[in-house]
């Protein structure tokens, strides 16, 4: 996985725009980050697909939180649901993030 402090310095409030879908990677508070892929609604409000919460711990992150409002029934989980469904899902969106990232450059 990519180097923490270094995928921390990309976070931003912006949201980037990558194979139809934004993505943000923004900081919560000093330990807390948040992740999300996000669709557009038909109103212009955006839907998160998902949205996972980290924290960092001995400098790894660990998703602490998933959330996916995109999908019926809403989907939202915690690390005590489903640890091995979150860790995957945090890769696989982390993985999404950066391609979309480095396509800005």
């Amino acid at each position: 996985m990519a180097n923490w402090r270094k995928t921390v310095a990309l976070c931003s409030d912006e949201k980037l725009f990558w194979e139809n879908h934004y993505y943000r990677f923004r900081k919560l508070n000093d330990t807390h980050y948040e992740l999300a892929r996000l669709t557009a609604g038909a109103c212009g409000e955006f839907m998160y697909h998902p949205k996972i919460t980290v924290i960092v711990q001995n400098e790894l992150f660990v998703p602490i939180a998933y959330f996916d409002n995109e999908e019926t029934p809403v989907k939202q989980l915690t690390r005590e649901d489903d640890e091995s469904f979150l860790d995957q899902a945090f890769v696989t969106l982390l993985d999404s993030f950066l391609q979309a990232k480095q396509a800005q450059e």
